[in-house]
Protein backbone atom coordinates (compact mmCIF):
# COMPACT_ATOMS: atom_id res chain seq x y z
CA UNK A 1 0.00 0.00 0.00
CA UNK A 2 3.04 2.51 0.70
CA UNK A 3 4.20 2.21 -2.87
CA UNK A 4 0.76 2.85 -4.30
CA UNK A 5 0.72 5.79 -2.32
CA UNK A 6 4.35 6.78 -3.26
CA UNK A 7 3.30 6.70 -6.77
CA UNK A 8 0.42 8.49 -6.32
CA UNK A 9 2.47 11.34 -4.76
CA UNK A 10 4.85 10.97 -7.09
CA UNK A 11 1.89 11.71 -9.60
CA UNK A 12 0.82 14.82 -8.33
CA UNK A 13 -1.47 13.84 -5.20
CA UNK A 14 -1.24 16.53 -2.01
CA UNK A 15 0.95 15.14 0.45
CA UNK A 16 -1.63 16.01 3.56
CA UNK A 17 -4.72 14.57 1.90
CA UNK A 18 -2.64 11.19 1.30
CA UNK A 19 -1.44 11.69 4.49
CA UNK A 20 -5.27 12.38 6.27
CA UNK A 21 -6.96 9.54 4.02
CA UNK A 22 -4.59 6.43 4.85
CA UNK A 23 -1.49 7.52 7.47
CA UNK A 24 -2.29 4.97 10.75
CA UNK A 25 -0.06 7.66 13.30
CA UNK A 26 -2.97 9.30 14.89
CA UNK A 27 -0.61 11.90 16.24
CA UNK A 28 0.02 13.15 13.08
CA UNK A 29 -3.36 12.18 10.71
CA UNK A 30 -5.22 14.77 11.60
CA UNK A 31 -2.41 17.19 10.75
CA UNK A 32 -1.94 15.83 7.09
CA UNK A 33 0.75 13.66 8.33
CA UNK A 34 2.81 17.20 9.35
CA UNK A 35 5.56 16.65 11.83
CA UNK A 36 6.54 20.05 12.26
CA UNK A 37 10.21 21.61 12.43
CA UNK A 38 11.89 19.73 14.75
CA UNK A 39 16.46 19.35 15.23
CA UNK A 40 18.22 16.00 14.95
CA UNK A 41 18.02 13.95 17.70
CA UNK A 42 14.29 14.61 18.76
CA UNK A 43 12.10 12.15 16.41
CA UNK A 44 11.24 8.81 18.11
CA UNK A 45 12.23 6.94 14.51
CA UNK A 46 15.61 7.67 13.81
CA UNK A 47 15.33 5.96 10.49
CA UNK A 48 12.37 9.12 9.50
CA UNK A 49 14.43 11.55 10.68
CA UNK A 50 17.57 10.19 8.95
CA UNK A 51 15.97 10.48 5.53
CA UNK A 52 13.97 13.58 6.63
CA UNK A 53 17.22 15.04 6.82
CA UNK A 54 19.16 13.92 3.44
CA UNK A 55 15.81 15.50 1.36
CA UNK A 56 15.99 18.73 0.09
CA UNK A 57 13.04 20.73 0.38
CA UNK A 58 10.42 19.92 -1.99
CA UNK A 59 11.91 16.32 -2.10
CA UNK A 60 9.64 13.11 -1.40
CA UNK A 61 11.47 10.35 0.07
CA UNK A 62 11.22 6.55 -1.13
CA UNK A 63 9.21 4.56 1.22
CA UNK A 64 11.02 4.37 4.72
CA UNK A 65 10.56 0.94 6.86
CA UNK A 66 11.29 0.91 10.45
CA UNK A 67 10.03 -0.65 13.80
CA UNK A 68 6.85 1.63 13.90
CA UNK A 69 6.05 0.44 10.40
CA UNK A 70 6.32 2.59 7.09
CA UNK A 71 6.82 5.91 6.34
CA UNK A 72 7.02 8.93 3.09
CA UNK A 73 8.62 11.51 4.16
CA UNK A 74 8.49 15.19 2.48
CA UNK A 75 10.58 18.25 2.98
CA UNK A 76 8.22 21.42 3.08
CA UNK A 77 10.95 23.93 4.52
CA UNK A 78 14.14 24.34 6.12
CA UNK A 79 14.64 26.91 8.73
CA UNK A 80 18.33 27.01 10.45
CA UNK A 81 17.83 29.68 13.50
CA UNK A 82 14.81 28.94 15.26
CA UNK A 83 14.60 28.70 18.75
CA UNK A 84 13.60 25.03 20.08
CA UNK A 85 10.74 24.93 21.89
CA UNK A 86 10.15 23.14 25.33
CA UNK A 87 9.23 19.58 24.29
CA UNK A 88 12.57 19.56 21.52
CA UNK A 89 15.07 20.79 24.44
CA UNK A 90 13.73 18.31 27.05
CA UNK A 91 14.16 15.76 24.05
CA UNK A 92 17.60 16.79 22.96
CA UNK A 93 18.38 16.94 26.92
CA UNK A 94 17.11 13.23 27.47
CA UNK A 95 18.91 12.05 24.11
CA UNK A 96 21.97 13.19 25.42
CA UNK A 97 22.40 11.75 28.73
CA UNK A 98 20.65 8.43 27.10
CA UNK A 99 23.32 8.34 24.50
CA UNK A 100 25.97 9.45 27.57
CA UNK A 101 25.22 6.41 29.71
CA UNK A 102 25.21 4.70 26.55
CA UNK A 103 28.83 5.13 26.15
CA UNK A 104 29.73 4.36 29.84
CA UNK A 105 28.31 1.39 30.01
CA UNK A 106 30.14 0.54 26.55
CA UNK A 107 33.83 1.11 28.60
CA UNK A 108 32.16 0.27 31.73
CA UNK A 109 34.13 -3.23 32.98
CA UNK A 110 31.79 -4.58 35.28
CA UNK A 111 32.66 -7.14 37.69
CA UNK A 112 30.04 -9.04 40.08
CA UNK A 113 31.25 -9.81 43.37
CA UNK A 114 29.49 -12.70 45.76
CA UNK A 115 30.05 -12.86 49.51
CA UNK A 116 29.25 -15.97 50.98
Amino acid sequence: EARNLLTQLQSGADFATIARQYSLDPSTKESGGDLGFFPRGTLVVPEVEDVAFSLSVGQISDVVHSAMGFHIIQVMERVQDMALSEESWQALREATFRRWVSELWSTASVEILIAL
